[in-house]
């Protein structure tokens, strides 16, 4: 947590958290997998801003996140800020350990992804 003191004299309480993440192999953040990203951010208060290449996406929009251009082993940032800040990150970390997969074992990302490993093999 960050105190800010505005001109005015009140005291603004600030978090932030920021953390770098590798795409695991065999995935890419595509259309499907950024959905997935955004349907857990989305789950927080916190805003969540995704770097990657010099690019900039807001972590909660699909469209921006697919316009990052991350392939597998691609190394990203990601900043939340907000009282949840922690917690976005957290999920996100469990999200990409696991490589997306769904309850069932299955792993959308996986699938959606094999072309990525076919090109870097």
């Amino acid at each position: 947590m960050l105190l800010i003191m505005r001109k005015d004299g009140t005291i603004t309480e600030c978090y932030m958290a920021a953390q770098r993440f590798v795409i695991p192999e065999a995935v890419k953040l595509d259309r499907i997998n950024a959905g997935h990203l955004v349907k857990m951010a989305k789950k927080f208060k916190a805003t969540v801003t995704i770097k990657c290449c010099g690019k900039t996406a807001n972590g909660k929009c699909v469209k921006d996140l697919v316009t990052l251009g991350a392939q597998c082993g691609a190394v990203i940032s990601v900043m939340a800020q907000g009282r949840d800040a922690f917690e976005v990150l957290d999920a996100m970390e469990r999200l990409l350990a696991s490589a997306f997969q769904e309850k069932d074992g299955a792993s959308p990302l996986k699938e959606a992804a094999k072309g990525c490993a076919a090109r870097w093999a």
